[in-house]
């Protein structure tokens, strides 16, 4: 869905991809223009990884998340991870594939 003029973003959610796991720690880093934001809280929910942010972002805002998946000992074909931004009520208001 599109967003409305004005609603803004408070967490993004990975959605890993069958044969990866993903464990609580697994974000190192989250960033916006270079800039660090320290305060974040990530969530690890099966196959998820739910990214709160201390203070609200617009759709124009970049941000970088450094996290760490475990791979399946024997080679898979290509997956995607599936991105979604959500607004305050946890709702998605653009689903990506990366």
């Amino acid at each position: 869905s599109q967003a409305e003029p004005g609603e803004e973003i408070e967490s993004i959610q990975i959605t890993i991809p069958s044969g990866f796991t993903v464990k609580d720690g697994a974000v190192t880093a989250v960033r916006t223009s270079e800039k660090e934001i320290p305060n974040f809280e990530a969530v690890v929910d099966r196959n998820r990884i739910i990214v709160v942010l201390p203070t609200l972002i617009t759709l124009s805002t970049v941000v970088t998340i450094e996290f760490t998946v475990d791979a399946p000992p024997t080679p898979v074909s290509p997956r995607s991870f599936i991105v979604s931004l959500l607004n305050i009520l946890k709702s998605p208001i653009i689903i990506a594939v990366a």
